[in-house]
């Protein structure tokens, strides 16, 4: 079993089409993916699910996405997150790694960019 396929994705982002369509990519690559809309749903899922990885999409700089955030970080240390921003301003993405983000990729996001830091994530925390 290869690593991918042993693996559950959680994948929050309240576009659907852009869930749905990142969900494809992620199932075709052979990951497990349960979809979230909100950050709020996506702690029961986390219950719920084996997650090995939170990939979410964080559109703003809110407090209370950062809260939620810090949440789901606090509540659950061992599983990396990825997040995707519209833009790399430098202060938000220093901000995003001070809570622990593993990593943040830049919309529109790629295959080519996405798979490799998936992999990395996991493989990580596989060896921790």
């Amino acid at each position: 079993m290869s690593l991918s396929q042993a693996k559950n994705i959680l994948l929050i982002d309240e576009d659907i089409t852009c869930r749905q369509t990142l969900a494809r990519v992620l199932h075709t690559a052979g990951f497990r993916v349960v979809e979230s809309a909100c950050l709020g749903e996506a702690f029961l899922l986390i219950d719920i699910h084996a997650i090995s990885l939170v990939l979410m999409d964080f559109i703003s700089i809110e407090y209370t996405q950062f809260a939620l955030l810090d949440k789901i970080i606090a509540l659950c240390p061992e599983i990396p997150v990825i997040t995707f921003v519209l833009c790399k301003e430098p202060r938000f993405i220093k901000r995003l790694q001070a809570l622990g983000v593993y990593a943040c990729l830049t919309k529109p996001i790629k295959r080519k960019d996405l798979l490799p830091v998936i992999t990395a994530a996991i493989e990580k925390k596989s060896q921790e």
